[in-house]
């Protein structure tokens, strides 16, 4: 989730089919409403009528009411163009059939990959670039790199960054904020002087101050103008879906929580249900397990996970820190007090595979996006996502 993907490619291979985690990443990607295409590799490796079996298993899966989904495979450059033509309407999900060995059908993926529109308008971004908060989401922290110092990778969601640019990072320890200042820039490896909203770029920090230490960053912090007040809590209440879980989960559940790039194990304190159960629905209040809060904004996504539970949702509100501990900017020159005031911008996310540290009872808890029921057959344990006439099955591994 923390790279915001605007598409998302999904692999199968041709000799082995749809597997459980192939069902899970899908219904993940339904559940984020991230445009997908299929890559169907090792053709090589695979008979002809086993490839044909396990293809059009696919297309049976995609076309389900679950997903409502128009698989299309391509085999010609015309093929390519036009379902780059209808991605945009979410529905269209181009099949690719690869092989790493041989080269087959490579050439088509490339000219698909490199031909792939951006899923916002060029007004919209131009919108986002002229806000007046500016918001860059920090996915990536190398700190020693040589020669150069600390370097981060991100996304900037709003407004834009130039070179010698003084900004806050944070939230550290009690919601404080320390100025850094911006040295120098890239994107796609080569050196820029401006990154625009949208765009994903790394950047080299030092501190404004030269006689202060350069704070030590880490995942999922953020950058903003000196004078700005970002949402930081520790606490945030979401509503909640949860997609599988073997038993039901109660108050005092532990899991890892995904919201864009932030990944943190958090508790439930409270619960709008006694117990959460697969396909259940919920009103919960999350509490991060550490001494660090978060820049947490209304509207994002959610994932949570804890061994085979899953999860999904959306951030209502957040609980703004108490008045003793105010995200505040740490500087000799000046100090700006935050009020922890709530933003309505919402973060596009996009499931990241890195485990966390988690702790859970006997009951465990998770939350699932609308229309997910439990389906058990010999096969797999799983959850699934109903439609009007039928279920598309996912299996929680």
């Amino acid at each position: 989730m923390g790279h915001s993907p605007h598409f998302a490619m999904l692999v199968m291979s041709a000799n082995r089919g749809i597997v459980g985690t192939t069902k899970e990443q899908l219904g993940f990607a339904l559940c984020l409403q991230v445009p997908l295409f299929v890559v169907v590799t090792k053709i090589d490796c695979c008979r002809p009528a086993a490839l044909e079996k396990n293809l059009s298993s696919m297309e049976r899966l995609l076309k389900s009411p679950g997903s409502n989904k128009v698989p299309t495979r391509i085999e010609s450059s015309d093929d390519v163009a036009n379902a780059i033509s209808q991605m945009s309407s979410n529905r269209v999900v181009p099949v690719f059939k690869v092989s790493s060995k041989t080269g087959a059908g490579m050439p088509l993926l490339q000219k698909f990959l490199n031909a792939l529109p951006p899923t916002a308008s060029d007004v919209e971004l131009e919108k986002l670039a002229n806000a007046d908060q500016l918001s860059f989401q920090v996915d990536e922290v190398y700190s020693d790199v040589p020669d150069v110092g600390l370097v981060i990778s991100g996304i900037m969601k709003r407004s834009c960054i130039k070179e010698d640019d003084i900004l806050q990072a944070g939230p550290f320890e009690g919601g404080s904020f320390k100025k850094v200042r911006v040295t120098s820039m890239h994107r796609n490896r080569f050196p820029c002087r401006i990154v625009k909203a949208g765009q994903a770029a790394a950047l080299a920090l030092t501190a404004a101050d030269e006689e202060e230490r350069l704070p030590v960053m880490r995942k999922g912090m953020v950058l903003t103008e000196v004078n700005d007040a970002p949402p930081v809590c520790k606490k945030f209440k979401a509503e909640v879906n949860l997609l599988f879980h073997e038993k039901s989960i109660k108050i005092g559940f532990q899991c890892t929580v995904h919201i864009g790039s932030v990944c943190r194990t958090a508790k439930i304190l409270e619960m709008s249900t006694e117990k959460l159960e697969t396909n259940g629905k919920a009103n919960v209040t999350f509490e991060f397990l550490s001494d660090y809060p978060e820049c947490i904004y209304t509207d994002s996504k959610l994932l949570f996970r804890q061994g085979t539970t899953r999860g999904v949702g959306r951030v209502t509100s957040i609980v703004a820190l108490s008045s003793t501990s105010e995200p505040k900017c740490d500087s000799k020159e000046e100090g700006v007090s935050n009020d922890g005031s709530m933003s309505s911008n919402s973060s596009m996310s996009s499931f990241r595979t890195s485990d966390g540290d988690s702790n859970s009872s006997d009951d465990s808890n998770s939350g699932n996006t609308s229309g997910f029921k439990v389906c058990r057959d010999e096969s797999f344990y799983g959850a699934s996502c109903t439609g009007n006439q039928g279920t598309l099955q996912f299996a929680g591994c």
